[in-house]
């Protein structure tokens, strides 16, 4: 393949039941989605989960004795690949990159803990949207096993490409700057091939809030500068 493609991989804490729920609406596609496209809705793929994701949580934390009022009750992530990989791929590179990332799904949480994922083919880059209840394995509710602080996240990250280096998927540069950026806006970002200069940049619509945990490593880093502001977050993390 021409040029070189980079790993997309995105986390987000669910810390409540309602934001399982407005995932679930996304990832289910209850509600309008503004990036994708209606008439391609019957190509999606589901590698897991009912339909019901609010359900499929639900149903995995009644296994557990205990929970805390302040858990996190699950976890999000979007796994994808640059598009100009996709692209070019065969349909057996995709088949094996979605085997490949739903593996390190399972082998990184446990199979049980996997309970939603939708390989999503109605958007213009695809990618796949899983929900996974994080069950450690001293079969306790806790997210930070995985998720808390940049060195655990950069460990991920490795792992991930790890899993699909062989397709000829590369990694993210360790220790850019990355800018903290809604689902929507990194949707619109993965959508788009790599711009030329004399393109304008064009305004994107934020659809739903979150708090994004995790990197991303669809193509080289770049440096922004500007202020911190409550309106428009800003933070720093290694690969």
């Amino acid at each position: 393949m021409a040029g070189r493609s980079y790993a997309v991989f995105r986390t987000q804490k669910l810390p409540t039941m309602q934001e399982v729920g407005a995932a679930g609406m996304h990832i289910e596609r209850t509600r309008p989605t503004r990036n994708a496209d209606p008439e391609r809705l019957l190509d999606n793929e589901r590698l897991a989960g009912s339909g019901d994701l609010v359900a499929d949580v639900q149903a995995r934390l009644d296994t557990l004795d205990k929970i805390r009022a302040n858990a996190i009750r699950a976890v999000e992530y979007v796994l994808g690949v640059s598009k100009e990989w996709f692209d070019a791929a065969r349909a057996e590179e995709i088949a094996a990159w979605r085997d490949a990332s739903m593996a390190w799904l399972r082998q990184t949480h446990g199979a049980g803990n996997v309970v939603a994922s939708v390989f999503h083919k109605d958007e213009l880059t695809p990618h796949i949207q899983v929900v996974v209840v994080p069950i450690d394995e001293r079969g306790k509710l806790c997210a930070s096993h995985w998720l808390d602080g940049p060195a655990k996240l950069s460990q991920l990250q490795d792992s991930y490409h790890a899993a699909v280096a062989d397709l000829g998927i590369a990694r993210g540069v360790k220790g850019s700057v990355a800018e903290h950026q809604t689902v929507r806006e990194y949707y619109a970002k993965i959508q788009q091939p790599t711009p030329a200069p004399e393109i304008v940049k064009q305004h994107l619509e934020v659809e739903r809030p979150g708090r994004l945990m995790a990197t991303r490593s669809d193509g080289p880093p770049s440096r922004r500068s500007g202020s911190r502001s409550a309106s428009r977050r800003r933070w720093t993390r290694p690969w």
